[in-house]
């Protein structure tokens, strides 16, 4: 009888659910990113924590702790969770979770999101933070509107190779694009020469001008890199 009381006092402290101490710890860290709580991080991070950055950098804690500062003066700004799931396998879990974020930037309102996935390690009797891994979400930029003959300078037919087409054609007050066997797609204008998908934010047409001002082509950009598409007719 003992031994089976203590097997079932075991079996309920392993599958006590973590989520409410692990949000609840998640947000008191995002909390005090705005406030350079760095003791805090310090208490929660674990000796050998890794943290992987929207920005693609890898800090240790060595190299991640001190870039946790107060917000400068002009500068307010809040972080809050939403969609917190978790996953535990034994004394590891790792919860995922959109961090929704608000920024006052000198009188300017500014607004992000990033997903970001963190593992948590419980040891000593505490839930410590082994790696995080942050991602942006990316949204669609403001759209502006240009005047009919604008947009009709885009209207034609561009080539990446003898086989692949993409038509441009105007559609009422805007710009469609459709590459062969594809469905058309809606276009909208970022800047005057620079168009993008809506959906589809991490990339954009950069139009090409001759020394005249005719369109000659444009640069599917994409993460940096160029894909070049020259106009044919």
């Amino acid at each position: 009888m003992r031994w089976l009381l203590l097997v079932l006092v075991g079996g309920c402290a392993h599958v006590t659910d973590p989520t409410p101490v692990l949000r609840g710890q998640t947000q008191a860290l995002l909390d005090g990113v705005a406030r350079g709580d760095r003791a805090l991080w310090e208490r929660t991070l674990d000796p050998r924590a890794r943290y992987v950055s929207e920005n693609a950098t890898v800090d240790t804690r060595a190299t991640f702790l001190p870039q946790i500062e107060p917000l400068p003066p002009g500068i307010t700004g809040r972080i809050v969770i939403v969609g917190f799931t978790v996953e535990q396998f034994g004394d590891t879990a790792v919860t995922v979770y959109t961090a929704r974020e608000a920024e006052s930037y000198f009188g300017q309102e500014l607004t992000a999101e990033y997903l970001i996935t963190d593992t948590w390690r419980h040891s000593g009797g505490a839930w410590r933070l082994v790696l995080t891994h942050v991602t942006v979400k990316a949204f669609d930029p403001p759209a502006v509107a240009l005047p009919p003959e604008q947009l009709a300078e885009y209207a034609g037919t561009y080539r990446l190779t003898d086989d692949m087409r993409y038509t441009i054609r105007r559609d009422g007050d805007g710009l469609v694009g459709e590459r062969a066997g594809r469905p058309a797609q809606p276009l909208r204008v970022e800047v005057r020469d620079v168009v993008f998908v809506p959906g589809q934010p991490r990339s954009r047409k950069v139009f090409r001008r001759d020394p005249a001002g005719r369109v000659t082509g444009f640069v599917d950009r994409r993460e940096g890199h160029d894909v070049i598409w020259q106009r044919v007719d």
